[in-house]
């Protein structure tokens, strides 16, 4: 296995896992969401954890498949 194919799988584990927990109301998978609400606030600190956690790990994991397919 390559490089690009281990880390395109490891994130989208993470994004899909971080989803799941949201979706599952999994509270100890999400020990970072509590802080950043209470620092930005209930909903700024909500979507900044969605986009930080779940969103950003599968555009890598895009990017990094996009490399191990090469896809012109």
């Amino acid at each position: 296995m390559s490089y690009n194919l281990v880390m395109g799988l490891f994130c989208i584990a993470v994004g899909l896992g971080t989803l799941a927990a949201r979706i599952f109301g999994w509270k100890a998978l999400l020990s970072k969401k509590e802080p950043m609400e209470r620092y930005f606030g209930p909903r700024a600190g909500n979507v900044i954890h969605f986009i930080s956690y779940t969103i950003v790990p599968l555009v890598i994991a895009a990017i990094f498949l996009n490399r191990e397919i090469d896809v012109p």
